[in-house]
């Protein structure tokens, strides 16, 4: 994340209190007579954001402010839109359970294989798409097959995703594990997009059609649980003797480095960091060295040589 991007936790404090206004809670709990769980609230919102019909609809108003959300009168549609969207979440954030979950309805069994023509060579040298074929290929060799063209050229944020991902990593060994995941992550991705055609005909100004049948089917088969990551505990002055823990992602073979805030800057919200401390960042980034982390309520604004502002959520205060 970079300039002027915003990141709201659903839950804040170790208490896990949920992050909603008291007029939103009770406008959910009267609206539907029922007391919605948070992730069942978020995975409404973020299913009803991947809807086509919704985002072609507000194409222009999305531009420029942020999403109205609309909110069907039907508990069960709630339900069932609320269900697909918890399934998306699991998928885009990769947890296993979500991840054997979903892969089980994919209408082809076979997209995302990894395939070797000859040698078993694992470096990105050359990413190609082949299109008749539904092939992938990260060299002369090796390619992912079942990837047709709609997974290929699905974006998000205005990039490729696949694209990004094998140019970004040009040169290194492929984790054929990982982009088998992204191609069928985006494949099912695909697919709830397309089921949401028959789900929102009763949200104002949106197509489709209410399918009580196709509700029913996603109401009996629900995505496993997902268990939100514990918030961040932070006080705006740290006490000397507190300890700041960084965690760097696994696949950058680093260990996890501790200061101790009295090593810190002089303010009470900036640290500095050693500089061969790396981790990998998001949209397919390289392995980078971390020049500075803010803090900022219950966010930690990396801030990374050659590269923008991330914000993630890596440490706790001890």
């Amino acid at each position: 994340m970079e300039g002027g991007d915003y990141v709201n936790p659903l839950y804040h404090n170790p208490n896990y209190t949920e992050n909603f206004t008291p007029e939103f809670r009770s406008f959910i709990d009267k609206h539907y007579s029922h007391h919605f769980e948070p992730l069942e609230v978020l995975g409404y919102i973020y299913v009803l954001l991947y809807s086509p019909h919704y985002r072609k609809r507000y194409e222009d108003f999305l531009k420029i402010d942020y999403p109205k959300i609309l909110f069907t009168n039907n508990k069960d549609l709630f339900r069932a839109l609320s269900l697909l969207g918890i399934e998306l979440i699991g998928l885009h954030v990769l947890n296993q359970e979500s991840l054997n979950h979903s892969f089980n309805k994919l209408k082809d069994a076979t997209i995302g294989e990894s395939c070797y023509k000859e040698a078993h060579d694992r470096i990105i040298k050359k990413p190609a798409y082949n299109e008749p074929e539904q092939r992938l290929y990260i060299n002369h060799s090796t390619y992912f097959r079942g990837v047709s063209e709609e997974i290929h050229d699905y974006m998000i944020g205005g990039y490729g995703v696949l694209d990004k991902y094998l140019k970004s990593h040009k040169n290194e060994p492929c984790d054929f594990d990982h982009v088998s995941n992204i191609i069928k992550v985006i494949a099912r991705t695909i697919e709830i997009q397309k089921t949401l055609g028959f789900l929102t005909s009763d949200l104002p100004h949106l197509k489709g059609n209410d399918s009580k049948a196709l509700i029913q089917e996603i109401l009996q088969n629900p995505p496993p649980p997902l268990i939100p990551i514990s918030p961040l505990s932070y006080r705006a002055k740290p006490k000397p003797s507190e300890i700041l823990t960084l965690m760097p992602h696994s696949s950058a073979k680093k260990q996890a480095t501790t200061i101790s805030t009295a090593e810190a800057e002089v303010q009470p919200s900036l640290y500095s960091v050693l500089s061969n401390l790396a981790l990998v960042c998001d949209r397919g980034s390289k392995v980078s060295p971390i020049s500075n982390v803010f803090v900022t309520g219950m966010l930690c604004d990396l801030h990374l040589n050659g590269s923008g502002s991330y914000a993630f959520l890596l440490y706790r205060l001890k």
